[in-house]
């Protein structure tokens, strides 16, 4: 099996036309999930159901219209579990992608507001995908991807200095923040919100082969 490995990902496809989409032409449905907020990653499940985290709790919901919110999986303990310890704090979930048969889960990889170091925060972990079994379980071993991201010769001089001692930078004043991810199903794409290029535009990463890091 390859080894997982960081490339750059190649430019996003622009949308045709002016680059918006037009709602009006779309088959939508508004639900509305009362006491949830922040909900920061989602996962369809059905026509009216899926699993959310909230980015502030370490907890995985399912929901759906018949029987409304419900827990799904305990991240903490699942998590601690594994040997990784949380010291009671946040994974920061931002965002879930499927590959193959399990469900990939991300954290922000980022500092805290105060610029300070927050390791629980620096977890790309998966799940079991939702069925018949219930609740959900961890799939192999949690990791932390900022190693990784900081030994890439193409990202080194991008995010070494924002990790440097006495002069950390946190993510709302353009540290490290990953916000998004997708799979095309082999492949994982990775999407920051800080730091922009030099341009002003967001990166998007490729971590091919992801699942032996797991």
């Amino acid at each position: 099996m390859r080894p997982a490995e960081i490339v750059p990902a190649a430019q996003a496809q622009p949308l045709p036309g002016d680059g918006t989409l037009d709602p009006a032409g779309a088959d939508l449905t508004e639900w509305k999930v009362p006491g949830q907020c922040d909900a920061s990653a989602l996962h369809p499940i059905g026509p009216d159901a899926f699993l959310f985290a909230v980015d502030e709790n370490n907890s995985l919901r399912s929901w759906s219209a018949v029987a409304g919110v419900r827990e799904w999986a305990n991240l903490h303990s699942l998590v601690e579990g594994a040997g990784v310890s949380l010291s009671d704090r946040e994974i920061d979930i931002e965002a879930v992608a499927a590959l193959e048969d399990r469900l990939l889960w991300i954290g922000s990889h980022g500092l805290n507001r105060r610029g300070r170091e927050r390791p629980n925060r620096r977890l790309l972990l998966a799940t079991s995908l939702p069925g018949s079994t219930g609740a959900g379980t961890l799939r192999g071993q949690p990791v932390d991807l900022l190693p990784a991201l900081l030994d890439h010769p193409e990202l080194t001089p991008l995010l070494t200095p924002l990790f440097a001692p006495g002069q950390p930078v946190p993510p709302k004043k353009g540290g490290l923040n990953i916000e998004a991810l997708a799979s095309d199903g082999q492949a994982l794409l990775v999407g920051l919100r800080s730091p922009l290029d030099d341009e002003g535009r967001a990166l998007l990463l490729g971590l091919g082969n992801p699942l032996p890091l797991l």
